[in-house]
């Protein structure tokens, strides 16, 4: 007999907040020695966010990368919203490297997942000509 299978309880809503999540596209090495890198950014969260800071890196940030570019987006972002936009890597490394990005990297906007802020793009390659 299956007559204890009910469980109640009250339900409490969480705080709303952003939840921004980033995205590498393709890079073009044919303007090094500053390669472009597409990036999409993302607002999965219930807020709005604004002034997004998107660091770039030489390397996992994780393991020491060196950071190569800031990007601000002004926003707002709304709940819901992602932007696509493509940045120039000014004076990139003349070796072949791996690019990263981690969008609020400083934590200044609250955000319901900070684990998924961080990742991984392609590999570049500028040599000196």
């Amino acid at each position: 007999r299956e007559d204890n299978n009910v469980i109640s309880g009250t339900v409490e809503a969480g705080d709303q907040a952003a939840d921004l999540r980033i995205e590498l596209g393709e890079g073009d090495v044919g303007a090094c020695p500053d390669p472009t890198l597409e990036t999409t950014v993302y607002n999965d969260g219930s807020l709005p966010a604004q002034d997004i800071l998107v660091r770039y890196y030489a390397g996992d940030p994780a393991q020491g990368g060196t950071p190569l570019l800031d990007h601000v987006l002004p926003g707002p972002l709304q709940a819901g919203e992602s932007t696509t936009f493509t940045v120039s890597l000014v004076s990139f490394p003349t070796r072949v490297i791996t690019v990263y990005a981690r969008v609020d990297p400083e934590d200044s906007i609250f955000e319901c997942n900070d684990g998924n802020n961080e990742a991984e793009g392609p590999e570049l390659y500028c040599f000196e000509t």
